[in-house]
Order: C-alpha cells, then structure tokens, then sequence
C-alpha cells in the first residue's frame, strides 16, 4: 500500500490559447503536486468536467458559448465537492456578484502561482472539511 498522496487534480478553463500556455509554464514547478488539465473554452471545459470530475476548477468567464458562469453553475449543481476559482482579467461589479454564487474564490489575472496556489489550498481545506 502506497503512502503517497493522491495528486490534486486541476482543470482550467480560458477561450485564449496564450493564457492556457501561460498557466501550463507558470504552474510547472507544482506539477509534482498538481495533475494539471487545459481545456480550450467552455464547452470543451464541461465536457472534461463531466469525464472526470476534478479536484479544482479553475476558469476565465467571458468564453464564447458556454461561458464560466454556465460552467460554474453545471460544476455547482452537478460536481458540488469540485473547488470552483474564478481567474478572470474582468472585475466588473455585476459579474462579480454572480460570480459569488457558484465561485468558492476570485482572482484577478494576471495571478502569481503562488497566489493560485494558496487559493487552491485554502479552498480545498474548506470543501473537504464540509464534505
């Protein structure tokens, strides 16, 4: 029986390829930690949420089609133990109250790894001691 704890399964979210690259080089260093997935938009999002339910989500939320309220609210009402993180450049005060509903956290981009990570941390904890 092994004693190595489980990775923490990580999947982001963004319409943008650079961010996706991005956030792929950036989060390297944590890769022995972290098992992490890109999904290019919304709905390639869902679909991966769906397939194999994460640990974390992490997602932009203006994306063409399936936006990431959509997929916030589907990962809230379908996959309730995943961590939900908003990483959005818009900061804009309407949005960000619909947000709260189905975020456990916002960060701003552009977003140091180790604040992510923190977040990550932190808002794990808080799930799994609820669950």
């Amino acid at each position: 029986m092994s004693t190595e704890r489980a990775k923490i399964r990580m999947l982001f979210v963004d319409d943008d390829p650079a961010v996706l690259d991005g956030l792929r080089r950036l989060l390297r260093p944590l890769r022995d930690h972290w098992e992490l997935e890109f999904a290019s938009g919304g709905q390639a999002g869902l679909e991966a949420l769906d397939q194999t339910p994460p640990d974390v989500l992490v997602t932009d939320i203006r994306m063409p089609g399936v936006d990431g309220i959509t997929l916030l609210q589907h990962a809230a009402e379908n996959h309730p133990n995943v961590v939900r993180i908003v990483l959005s450049g818009h900061t804009e005060r309407e949005e960000f109250l619909r947000r709260r509903m189905v975020a456990h956290r916002f960060l701003t981009k552009p977003c140091r790894p180790k604040d992510l990570e923190d977040a990550v941390r932190e808002e794990l904890s808080r799930v799994r001691e609820m669950s």
